[in-house]
């Protein structure tokens, strides 16, 4: 029974930030994997290579996604993936092929779905007019050197092995992924008081799989579970404001 084989990425992303907020990056949580976030948004390829993001229906783009409001009435300005242009991307093909003549009760995956989504949050930044006469331009920029696991989850719990789904996904489950990259959010006329928001989520390749039981005469379905590893130097990068 020899299963797909998926390329593993290596990720590196670079932000940059004048009071920049650091949050933790090991515990990153997928967007809702049965929500597919591309029917909720178109994407526009901007010229400097970003893509934007323009949800159809923004809070429940927001909600979807697993972004975090920096207050209960931020307004979300704009959403874009911020790629290095210069990221290199190499596969490392793992062997996903179960063993021709395996013991029974011997698990492996079988692979269902492949898709996109945001991790959590793993940096953050604001700044605010203090002028009284109001700002006519306010720019915010954002900071990000930090390691994102791969990670997975499975409704068997512990009684799934790491090496079983590192072999069935083809990256390695619990291994960092470097995430290095910069971004900034400007605005002019910001009224006195106000602030501008800027936040960094890691996107992820996730991969949904079937765990199958090894049996005398024929395998059974034991489980199922979701898989995710960061994307080579990609971040999203949420962008709001207080007024």
């Amino acid at each position: 029974m020899k299963l797909t084989k998926l390329p593993m990425l290596i990720l590196a992303i670079f932000v940059l930030a004048s009071f920049n907020i650091p949050v933790s990056a090991n515990s990153v949580t997928t967007a809702k994997e049965t929500t597919n976030l591309s029917d909720l948004a178109s994407f526009k390829q901007l010229p400097n290579g970003d893509i934007e993001i323009i949800p159809y229906d923004t809070e429940k783009y927001i909600e979807a996604a697993n972004l975090q409001k920096p207050f209960p009435d931020a307004k979300l300005e704009s959403l874009k993936i911020v790629t290095l242009p210069e990221t290199l991307e190499f596969d490392q093909q793992q062997d996903s092929t179960v063993q021709p003549f395996a013991l029974p009760g011997s698990l492996y995956l079988k692979i269902t779905s492949i898709s996109e989504g945001t991790g959590g949050l793993i940096a953050q930044n604001s700044n605010t007019c203090y002028s009284t006469n109001g700002c006519s331009s306010l720019e915010v920029e954002i900071s990000v050197n930090t390691s994102v696991n791969s990670e997975f989850t499975s409704t068997l719990g512990a009684a799934l092995p790491e090496n079983i789904v590192s072999a069935g996904v083809g990256y390695t489950i619990g291994t960092g992924v470097s995430i290095q990259n910069s971004s900034r959010y400007s605005e002019n006329n910001v009224p006195y008081g106000k602030t501008l928001y800027i936040q960094a989520y890691p996107r992820l390749d996730i991969t949904g799989f079937e765990v199958w039981k090894v049996g005398w005469f024929s395998d059974s379905l034991a489980g199922t579970g979701s898989a995710w590893k960061a994307k080579p130097n990609q971040i999203q990068v949420a962008s709001w404001k207080n007024y």
